[in-house]
């Protein structure tokens, strides 16, 4: 697969992974931060911004070669009382929220065989299809709900890593508060307006 190159409209910030300091400002509001939120990364669910990073010889032939990377990544942003929430719990409630999207799939499946088949042979439709469509729906915004990025996330958003996790790419939405980041991370931080994904 060849590499892809990613423009941004607004600047995007590469930094040092280790040497990372965010300001003491809320990256939602702006205002002084009185507490400090983890934001959890899963750097594996990103490809590598450096495709010579991620490509090798395999005892299968040239392919994309695994490299050992850690679970999580975890930075602690500063923010304000009003936008510090914690997501204790939140993975199990996604895990199951997921067994459950499972569950509602198979059962809409099912109820849409016998929908099909009612109307094949002319029978009444019973109401077994519509419940079923009900319930999926049902889910899925559930589902929505509970994986789309809370105000920080969405202020603060990472875009991917290097190869060896030594640079972070993160995009903010607001433009003092790069500014302030960038002000911070003068020495270990740029602006970049591209990436190439691999």
């Amino acid at each position: 697969m060849s590499p892809q190159k990613e423009v941004f409209k607004e600047p995007i910030v590469r930094a040092e992974t280790d040497r990372l300091k965010f300001p003491k400002l809320c990256p939602v509001c702006g205002a002084p931060s009185e507490e400090v939120m983890p934001l959890t990364v899963i750097p594996n669910q990103f490809q590598s911004l450096r495709p010579s990073l991620n490509y090798g010889t395999t005892p299968f032939g040239r392919g994309q070669r695994d490299s050992f990377s850690p679970m999580k990544k975890t930075f602690y942003v500063p923010v304000c009382e009003g936008h510090h929430y914690t997501d204790e719990g939140a993975g199990q409630y996604r895990s199951y929220c997921l067994v459950f999207d499972g569950l509602a799939l198979s059962y809409f499946i099912l109820a849409s065989l016998a929908f099909g088949d009612e109307l094949w042979r002319g029978v009444p439709v019973g109401p077994w299809f519509f419940f079923a469509v009900g319930i999926f729906v049902s889910f899925l915004i559930i589902t929505y709900a509970l994986f789309r990025p809370g105000p920080v996330e969405d202020a603060v958003k990472v875009v991917g890593f290097d190869g060896g996790l030594r640079h972070v790419w993160i995009q903010f939405k607001q433009e003092q508060y790069r500014d302030e980041f960038m002000k911070e991370n003068a020495m270990t931080a740029e602006l970049v307006k591209w990436v190439q994904r691999a």
